[in-house]
């Protein structure tokens, strides 16, 4: 899913800021929280989601589950936070 800056999830919970990064599967925006607090929000692209099929698909997720249960761990001031995955 693509979001513009300026774009706010969540019931105001995030607003995009702006891009960071895109890889073959996915996006990676920095965004701001409802304190000001940066965020980072990583989601899907349609276009590569789209073009798996179901077993790729679930695999995909499972590795993205992956990565942030690997985040979740790490306390360090060069890595973001895990706050939540939906």
């Amino acid at each position: 899913m693509a979001f513009i800056a300026g774009q706010v999830l969540q019931n105001g919970k995030y607003t995009i800021d702006r891009p960071l990064n895109q890889g073959r599967f996915g996006i990676s925006y920095l965004a701001h929280n409802k304190r000001n607090q940066k965020v980072v929000i990583k989601t899907f692209r349609d276009d590569a989601w789209q073009n798996l099929n179901d077993a790729d698909q679930e695999e995909t997720n499972n590795r993205l589950l992956r990565e942030a249960g690997v985040l979740g761990g790490y306390n360090h001031p060069h890595i973001v936070n895990f706050i939540h995955l939906s």
